[in-house]
């Protein structure tokens, strides 16, 4: 079975299968005028728990000063956005049957 790891529980005895994450994203992409705020919130559909999540740039540059991510991990928000904020922004689930990504991308418009 893919992406799964199976362990033996003790009682019962029968083999319990650990799911990969599974996560969304919404909303998928964001437009918003410099100086406004924008958030992103990270859902897990599905998977063995515990899950733990991050947000990343795709860059692997850090976030900025203006992104926080809420106390759950499951929300970025960009408060008074600039130009340098513009970019994806990866929700990366984890768990120890695995790993699943989800983009976000923020565009800063031109006024």
């Amino acid at each position: 079975m893919a992406g799964c790891v199976c362990y033996w529980s003790i009682s019962p005895s029968y083999p319990v299968c650990a799911q990969a994450p599974v996560v969304s994203v919404e909303p998928r992409s964001a437009g918003v005028r410099q100086g406004e705020s924008v958030s992103f919130r990270c859902r897990v559909v599905s998977g063995s728990q515990p899950v733990r999540l991050e947000w990343k740039r795709t860059n692997n540059h850090p976030l900025a000063d203006n992104v926080k991510i809420g106390p759950d991990c499951s929300v970025l928000t960009v408060a008074n956005t600039r130009n340098g904020n513009q970019g994806q922004y990866r929700c990366v689930a984890t768990n120890s049957a695995g790993r699943s990504t989800m983009i976000a991308s923020l565009t800063i418009k031109r006024e």
